[in-house]
């Protein structure tokens, strides 16, 4: 009653909404609150919005890739509120990998929420050194994440992947990141990519170093077993030079807290800043 009174429930519900929206990919604060204010309470009222097909399966997702995203009444949704990152594609033969839009991500959401299993997690790391080695034998990887703690089931699977060539091996894994996520893509187990970046010069200077590693932000799935359908999973696989390799591994094994306590005590007892791209 004392809920109903103050005015909490419904702080509540606009709560749950804001939160349920977030949760879907390409939906930060801002749009979830313009998603809100338009009147979006659920997951369906979303799909609905974004014109996603009731009953719509991943068997949809090439046509759904193709179609415009449209309100129910037939209108393009406004760009703010669309979302995807454009693949890069720098060569003459480079391939411009599917984005990861809203829409798709709400015809993936049941997969992408599913826990994956480390057994499962194992499997798409050797699946991924193995066409790894294809294109540059001799590097060097390590599974980090809630895997690396020790986790039995995991949300995503990071890799932090270098060379092992300690002299030159900074030059062989620069670009590996873009060549790799195309050849998944070709063979068919990177379906959607979420964000791509290069390397950029370490600057002991700034506070983040986002675009100090070169990155992969995909959406993989395995080669279908032939009797049960793989389920859609989130990949990053990130590429360090071998002078950062070591602390991205730590940068990205997490927890949180650890991460937090780890920057303090580096600043606070050696003076130094750290994260996952350098000391």
């Amino acid at each position: 009653m004392n809920k109903i009174s103050t005015g909490t429930t419904r702080e509540s519900e606009r709560f749950q909404a804001l939160s349920t929206f977030a949760s879907i990919y390409g939906i930060g604060p801002v749009n979830a609150r313009k998603l809100y204010d338009l009147g979006l309470r659920t997951i369906e009222d979303l799909e609905r919005y974004y014109d996603v097909p009731p009953g719509s399966t991943v068997d949809d997702l090439p046509e759904l890739q193709e179609s415009a995203l449209l309100t129910p009444n037939g209108k393009r949704i406004p760009q703010p509120l669309m979302s995807g990152t454009k693949g890069k594609g720098k060569g003459k033969g480079d391939v411009k990998l599917p984005d990861m839009s809203i829409k798709i991500a709400l015809v993936l959401k049941e997969d992408l929420t599913t826990s994956i299993p480390r057994a499962e997690v194992e499997e798409m790391h050797q699946v991924v050194m193995k066409e790894l080695q294809e294109i540059q034998p001799g590097c060097v990887s390590t599974i980090v994440g809630g895997y690396r703690r020790g986790k039995p089931q995991s949300n995503d699977v990071d890799i932090i992947i270098s060379h092992s060539d300690l002299k030159s091996g900074a030059g062989l894994v620069r670009g590996l990141c873009t060549k790799l996520t195309q050849r998944l893509y070709a063979k068919g187990l990177v379906t959607h990519l979420m964000h791509l970046s290069g390397f950029h010069a370490h600057n002991a200077l700034k506070t983040g170093h986002w675009d100090s590693l070169e990155k992969a932000l995909t959406v993989f799935v395995l080669a279908s077993s032939g009797k049960q359908r793989r389920i859609h999973r989130r990949l990053d696989l990130i590429f360090a030079a071998p002078e950062a390799y070591w602390t991205a591994v730590i940068g990205w094994s997490g927890s949180r807290m650890f991460e937090r306590d780890l920057r303090l005590w580096a600043k606070q007892e050696k003076g130094m800043k750290f994260d996952s791209s350098g000391l």
